[in-house]
């Protein structure tokens, strides 16, 4: 998975044991990103930089919480070290520091 190939890739993969794993698609937001997808394939061409997409990564301290990122999506903060926004780290063991290893968000 890319998950265990990015903690590989950062020497990480014997500290971490992988409990769980729920797949979650919103129907909404699939549509909302597959219409932005073809927006920027249109405007940029296909097999550009601008429409790559990327795994990104997202920790969070409980499962409350993850539920309700799932419900209604990630809602941005108003303050954070770079501002307000919702951050996300290519790198799983990166959010580990802001969520601890429980609850990991793959989006």
């Amino acid at each position: 998975s890319q998950f265990l190939r990015l903690l590989n890739k950062l020497g990480n993969t014997n500290k971490i044991d992988v409990e769980q794993v729920q797949i979650f698609m919103h129907p909404t937001l699939e549509n909302r990103f597959n219409k932005k997808l073809a927006e920027f394939s249109t405007k940029y061409g296909s097999n550009k930089k601008e429409t790559e997409f990327m795994y990104l990564f997202h920790g969070t301290k409980s499962a409350d919480i993850v539920e309700k990122i799932m419900d209604n999506n990630f809602i941005p903060s108003t303050g954070g070290k770079f501002g307000p926004g919702v951050y996300f780290s290519e790198f799983p063991s990166y959010t580990f520091g802001y969520g601890g290893m429980k609850h990991l968000i793959l989006s």
